[in-house]
């Protein structure tokens, strides 16, 4: 039986090194499904000495260079895709291929999860003593949970970080339990196998119905929609907004006490930039959205005459295009069950949209950086 068990373990073990060797060779995109504290989307994430996703640069600017500083959460961070590819580091690249190599130096100061109340608290701490000459403020729906107190500031569902010193076995024990899953996920989420076989089953589950995605949930993206949907409080969605255009004005108002444009752009959630199913896997009830995000966050960037970017309009553009045939296929985003991040080219459309809006204002010109 000892020989038996042995003989079986030793295949079994062949054929997942098989699969893994084989989905790795041939399907090599299913990288992007990879998600885990060191890696996103099979790209290492390395953090400089302040904790950007950045290289090493001297807080003082050198003489010569022109910064610009880049906030917001996950979406600017670039997850799921290599850093260069972020949009932060290609509108550095645009900048300079066009003008004076390495003049211009974006920083990526934004981090996961994050909030504009972090965006605010690193400006004042942090991000102004890198004498930027532009700031340019990423806003994802995502946003709106953690400002709410849905999700705590790593952009994870809110719950307590320990258990309480009464707790009883049965919590003690769920606690471990959970704990010990949370790290066998994190182990099996960097095989493209294991992260290839759950995409295509939760594809599957969607797809024939056997649940559709929550549009109650008070996490993530679907909060800012406050979708017409049995538990969703839009008392408390509206709250939230409140504290963005709170947040808004005051990041408004430090910045131009120095003299420093912003410029804030709206990254949209998949389901909204056109009508094709494969945009919508998780099947959103669309007529249900009660608040368009973007929409609401353009309203307030007008009123406080801050430029903003609708990036719903160039990449429901490029949709069109890529379903009339005049374009070929890109899902702008990185996997087709995340409806949050854009891929390197959904970022690249940002990164031009923001040059050309900086190019519009003016805020690059040589009278402005000295020459």
């Amino acid at each position: 039986m000892l020989r038996v068990l042995l003989r079986d373990l030793l295949l079994v073990g062949v054929v997942l090194i098989a699969g893994e060797v084989a989905v790795r060779g041939f399907l090599p995109h299913y990288a992007r499904y990879i998600f885990t504290d060191g890696v996103t989307g099979g790209y290492p994430e390395e953090f400089n000495s302040y904790g950007l996703r950045d290289r090493e640069f001297p807080r003082e600017r050198p003489e010569g260079e022109t910064r610009l500083l880049c906030l917001g959460n996950s979406t600017t961070r670039g997850a799921g895709v290599a850093s260069e590819d972020t949009y932060p580091k290609q509108v550095q690249a645009l900048l300079n291929s066009r003008n004076y190599p390495g003049r211009y130096f974006v920083i990526n100061g934004s981090g996961a999860g994050k909030s504009l109340d972090h965006a605010l608290r690193f400006l004042e701490q942090d991000g102004l003593a890198f004498d930027p000459e532009v700031v340019i403020l990423g806003f994802s729906p995502s946003m709106l949970a953690v400002l709410s107190g849905a999700e705590d500031s790593t952009g994870a569902p809110g719950k307590p970080h320990a258990l309480e010193r009464d707790a009883t076995w049965s919590q003690g024990f769920t606690g471990s339990l959970k704990k010990t899953l949370v790290r066998a996920s994190a182990i099996l989420n960097g095989s493209y196998a294991y992260v290839f076989a759950v995409a295509n089953v939760r594809k599957a589950i969607y797809w024939g119905g056997v649940f559709r995605a929550r549009m109650d949930r008070q996490a993530g993206a679907v909060f800012a929609y406050a979708f017409d949907v049995p538990g969703v409080d839009v008392d408390r969605v509206e709250a939230a907004y409140d504290v963005v255009e709170s947040r808004l004005r005051d990041i408004k108002n430090l910045l131009d006490s120095r003299d420093v444009p912003v410029v804030v752009i709206g990254i949209p959630s998949r389901f909204e930039i056109g009508g094709a199913s494969r945009d919508n896997k998780r099947r959103f009830d669309l007529a249900k959205i009660r608040i368009s995000p973007l929409q609401r966050v353009g309203q307030y960037c007008r009123a406080l005459r801050i430029p903003y970017i609708d990036l719903r309009t160039p990449l429901r553009e490029q949709r069109r295009a890529m379903l009339d045939g005049r374009l070929p296929w890109n899902p702008l985003y990185i996997v087709r069950l995340d409806y949050t991040h854009l891929n390197e080219r959904g970022l690249g459309i940002a990164a031009e949209e923001l040059v050309r809006t900086i190019d519009a204002n003016g805020w690059l010109q040589p009278d402005r950086d000295g020459d």
